[in-house]
């Protein structure tokens, strides 16, 4: 617990009701100190009481508040503003005696005296640490005794000249107080009101002064300048020499007669540097007085011999006036400062040189740099290997010698290269791999399980030219026609991202590649898994003897027979075209099974073309021949010569702008599908 906050409807606090709160640092109390001090609270409630911050003003809280001698109040504000109003004197009591705010003195920061306040009390704001800035008003007229006393950060305060008394030790011990100026109509200076001013640096008095206070100025070591406002005659009046040392120089800011003309002088007595002198001055008004002319004091001059590595040296003070020995200081020996130069440098078995001279008189001697004992360690490695053991140890690059003992390294796991299939699984037969060890040979086998592929009824895997059939066009994986254990996985190499004539797809078993087949669509054989008018312009090619067998690939050539009577002519020409014409109702950007659910187009199209493949002498299937060898035409029936009628204007459009748009872009994208 750190703090607490206690409403004003309290009355009382019992016996240890905070008790053992060490950590409570601040009470905020919703009322003023005058409610707060007329609460009951218990023994043994810790810090309670000693933080209090009143917040009765909601605009601005404070710690404490109160009056102060004679018809003065005072308020402590927690931004540190000390605020003190009314009439009289602030109080009247002696600084030692208690002063309402004053054990939270350091809490303050700023001081503001309002108008009506006529007089700063004894001690007002003794030993306030943290004071910087002090408002005083035009009503003040005495400033009491130790009223700024001790405030190490208070560095100016501005004497309203309304104020003609200054008490005994009013400024004293203020170490960043730099200047000072004492309102013309102060006739006193207290005793010590200055004393121990260590940063002090000039005073301005006013020729009002008349009487300035044992040991006033005393411990001011920069007080240089006095500045008295009044003649040098009207300053020695005042009697003064309770100066530091040196005394600072007095200026008097008021002469008889003008800057160069003071009248004349006559020195009844001469000053010298101990005694003090008099003369007579006749001003050019006719008024003779007699000013008194303080000792000139001395003027050192230092005669120096400096010290050296061993004789004492001395500093002597000389006045060049009297010539008096002012001070001696001694100088000690300052030693020999060696530096080191390794001659030899020790080694991990042998000892070194060093010599040791001195920077400044030369003087030198040598030592023995003991040997190091850290060897500079080299390790010694041979490899271990599958077939051998290793061995590391350490050597010393500099004595030569092994150091520790020579430590084993076991034999590494096989280094085993890329692994070969060595029989090819089946569907019901399990298989197997090898791979080589790189470094001793050796050969590890590994059975690859059973394929356990099960295909649809319409797929046909064609093992004589490793191709599959039997799909729909626009399929992205064979997964629902082609089931396998699920230790393989299924690979595709395809031109998009459908399955067209031309994709390969991979089974693996792991990384290992276990078969590769080329997908075969009957019709598509520009491979983007459509067939129309655009794989028409390439079957017709293929038709008239401009593409042969040798430019495409196998499966091209064979998904250019799409109606499977062996040849390939204008009948399969004329079958894309008519499937160009339904795919353009067919909204490609659907999957095939959404378009077997939706559309009746896309099952007229893809029921154009059959699919289905049989495989004849033992699984080798016949490559259909180009038609054109012969110069006799092919038997077209009715049905097929009216089907070619009707569609022949359309087909006519569809292929002439087909072929123009198309036809070298498909001749060099696809001769070698």
């Amino acid at each position: 617990l750190t703090s607490v906050t206690i409403p004003d409807s309290v009355t009382s606090i019992g016996n240890s009701a905070f008790g053992g709160c060490t950590g409570l640092i601040t009470t905020y109390y919703v009322g003023t100190n005058e409610q707060w001090n007329t609460i009951t609270i218990g023994s043994n409630n810790g810090n309670l009481t000693n933080n209090v911050i009143y917040s009765c003003n909601s605009e601005r809280p404070y710690y404490s508040s109160g009056t102060s001698g004679e018809n003065a109040t005072w308020i402590l504000y927690t931004d540190g503003e000390l605020v003190i109003s009314g009439t009289g004197e602030t109080n009247s009591y002696n600084y030692v005696n208690q002063i309402p705010w004053y054990s939270k003195r350091t809490y303050v920061e700023t001081v503001t005296v309002c108008e009506g306040i006529t007089g700063l009390g004894n001690g007002t704001f003794y030993e306030c640490t943290n004071l910087t800035k002090v408002t005083l008003p035009e009503s003040l007229t005495s400033i009491g005794n130790f009223v700024f006393c001790k405030c190490a950060k208070l560095e100016t305060v501005d004497i309203p000249d309304s104020v003609i008394f200054i008490g005994d030790a009013a400024f004293a011990a203020n170490p960043k107080l730099s200047e000072i100026i004492v309102p013309d109509g102060v006739t006193s200076i207290g005793n010590e009101a200055f004393v121990n001013c260590t940063g002090l640096v000039s005073i301005i008095i006013p020729a009002s002064v008349a009487t300035i206070g044992t040991d006033a100025f005393t411990n001011c070591p920069k007080l240089s300048t006095v500045y008295f406002d009044g003649t040098e005659y009207e300053w020695s009046l005042v009697g003064f020499n309770g100066w530091g040392t040196p005394a600072p120089e007095i200026v008097y800011m008021v002469q008889h007669g003008d800057e160069n003309d003071v009248g004349t002088e006559v020195f009844i007595k001469h000053p010298t540097c101990t005694e003090s002198g008099e003369k007579q001055v006749t001003c050019r008004c006719g008024i003779t007085y007699t000013e008194k002319v303080f000792a000139l004091g001395h003027s050192p001059e230092l005669e120096l011999v400096e010290p050296t590595c061993t004789q004492e040296g001395y500093e002597k003070f000389i006045c060049s006036v009297c010539f008096i020995e002012m001070q001696k200081n001694v100088l000690p020996a300052t030693g020999h400062s060696y530096v080191m130069e390794i001659l030899t440098q020790p080694t991990c078995v042998a000892e070194g040189l060093a010599k040791y001279t001195c920077s400044s008189c030369g003087d030198s001697y040598e030592e023995v740099v003991p040997a190091t004992g850290e060897h500079t360690l080299q390790t010694i490695r041979k490899e271990p290997t599958c077939k051998a053991y290793g061995t590391e140890y350490y050597v010393c690059t500099v004595c030569g010698n092994m150091i520790g003992d020579t430590v084993i390294l076991p034999k590494t796991d096989h280094t085993y290269g890329e692994w070969t299939v060595e029989k090819i699984p089946t569907a019901i037969e399990t298989g197997s791999k090898t791979h080589t060890c790189t470094v001793c040979d050796k050969i590890e086998t590994v059975s690859i399980p059973a394929t356990e592929i099960e295909t649809a009824e319409c797929v046909t895997i064609d093992l004589a030219t490793n191709t599959i059939s039997g799909f729909n066009v626009g399929e992205t994986s064979i997964d629902s026609y082609i089931t396998v254990n699920d230790n393989y996985v299924w690979e595709y190499e395809t031109q998009s991202d459908r399955l067209g004539t031309g994709s390969k797809v991979i089974l693996k078993y792991g990384d290992t590649v276990i078969s590769k087949y080329t997908i075969l669509i009957y019709g598509d054989v520009n491979g983007d898994s459509w067939y129309d008018g655009q794989d028409a312009v390439l079957v017709s090619c293929l038709a008239n003897g401009m593409l042969t067998k040798d430019d495409v690939s196998e499966a091209v050539y064979m998904a250019a027979d799409c109606n499977h009577d062996g040849v390939i002519d204008d009948k399969d020409v004329d079958l894309l075209n008519q499937a160009g014409a339904l795919l353009a109702n067919v909204d490609q950007s659907k999957s095939a099974e959404v378009l077997l659910e939706t559309s009746s187009e896309y099952d007229e199209y893809i029921s154009l073309i059959d699919q289905t493949l049989e495989i004849e002498n033992d699984g080798e299937a016949e490559v259909p021949e180009v038609d054109g060898e012969t110069d006799e035409a092919p038997e077209v029936d009715a049905e097929e010569s009216e089907a070619v009628e009707e569609n022949s204007i359309f087909t006519f459009i569809f292929d002439l702008v087909a072929i123009l748009k198309n036809f070298f872009n498909f001749i060099f994208s696809f001769v070698n599908v």
